[in-house]
């Protein structure tokens, strides 16, 4: 199923101001194992736009390992035991959701945006991926055949963006942490092994890692009830 997500909530993530609200009244505090909460309420529709963001990206990846947060967020879409991906794209059809995910030379996030009453699902299905992806052969092929076919894809289709993205990426010395773009290098990414990938995602994707910041239709007492259910009980990185 192909998605595309521009919805106005999306847009609230990116101009949100710790200290001023233009639209509602704004929280943040910090669950103890470290992950970091933001919350907004924004009454103008019943809906909900959640975001987990990792402080992760392709500036952390170390040489022989260029494209490793990629391939970890498309494991993580693959899905766990309880939430596989079949499942996911399911329930995501039947709430008509909106959903994105992406990883940049700084950042890896994941959001949806779905009917306020059923958030619950939304911060189910992350704090569960937070700490129980599946990380196997089988996983781990696929999503390499999969970063494989889209960076082809992209490439082919859009020549001039990735003209650019070459041109923009020799601006940097070698050495420095922006010089290979979030696709990584393929042949890297080929090389990747399980115990390599377990190891990234149990230092890097982890509550004291991360902030879940949530935009829409919500009553902040009973969303924080919620978060500390689901979120509460995930193990901080020790790393």
């Amino acid at each position: 199923m192909t998605s595309k997500f521009l919805p106005s909530l999306f847009f609230t993530f990116l101009f949100m101001s710790s200290s001023y609200a233009l639209d509602g009244d704004m929280y943040d505090f910090f669950l103890p194992n470290g992950l970091k909460v933001i919350l907004m309420e924004k009454h103008a529709a019943p809906k909900v736009a959640v975001m987990l963001g990792y402080n992760v990206g392709s500036h952390d990846e170390v040489e022989g390992q260029k494209g490793i947060t990629k391939l970890i967020k498309e494991i993580t879409n693959k899905g766990t035991s309880k939430y596989p991906q079949v499942k996911v794209d399911k329930i995501k059809e039947e709430l008509q959701a909106k959903y994105d995910n992406a990883v940049s030379h700084d950042l890896t996030y994941f959001i949806i945006e779905i009917p306020t009453e059923n958030i619950e699902f939304a911060l189910d299905l992350e704090s569960d991926r937070m700490q129980n992806i599946i990380v196997s052969e089988e996983t781990l092929s696929d999503s390499k055949i999969k970063i494989k076919t889209k960076y082809s894809s992209w490439r082919n289709n859009n020549p001039l963006d990735a003209a650019f993205t070459d041109v923009s990426l020799k601006m940097f010395p070698e050495g420095h942490p922006y010089k290979t773009s979030p696709w990584g290098i393929i042949e890297q990414v080929d090389t990747l092994s399980i115990h390599t990938c377990q190891h990234y995602y149990n230092t890097y994707f982890s509550p004291n890692n991360a902030a879940l910041i949530i935009v829409g239709d919500i009553i902040p007492e009973d969303v924080t009830k919620l978060i500390y259910q689901y979120f509460s009980w995930l193990t901080p990185a020790q790393d």
